[in-house]
């Protein structure tokens, strides 16, 4: 039998994230990891409410650092926003994160700058998302 050789597609990281599923932008929270943590709805919307302020407040920062170049800061404050996104199912935005936290780490804070537009992108999904339910 023949085994499958992986070709590289010639894309880059940042254009593997661009191309990421689109299902996400649809419901940016998936419910069978939320459920698995919090499985009363009146309490998820709450979390969901906090895990947004919470985001919005680390994006700041995540903002502040990167225009100051530092790249550890960065790499932290990516690290802890996709722990809380993978916490309450925000999938698209912790795929974000960890990519800038990849790049962070490795120094390169033009790829991690280059994503900002994404993270903007998921936050904002989560936003409508979250101002659609019912408490």
């Amino acid at each position: 039998k023949w085994l499958s050789i992986a070709v590289p597609s010639g894309k880059s990281d940042l254009e593997d994230l661009q191309h990421s599923n689109e299902d996400h932008m649809k419901n940016p929270i998936d419910y069978s990891i939320l459920n698995r943590v919090i499985p009363k709805k009146s309490e998820q919307v709450q979390m969901l409410n906090s895990f947004q302020k919470s985001v919005n407040e680390d994006y700041v920062y995540l903002i502040e650092m990167l225009k100051k170049g530092d790249h550890l800061k960065v790499a932290q404050m990516a690290h802890r926003i996709k722990g809380s996104s993978q916490m309450v199912g925000a999938n698209e935005l912790a795929k974000v994160c960890a990519f800038i936290e990849k790049k962070a780490e490795s120094r390169n804070l033009v790829e991690a700058r280059a994503a900002i537009h994404r993270m903007i992108e998921a936050k904002k999904q989560i936003e409508i998302f979250c101002n659609s339910l019912e408490t």
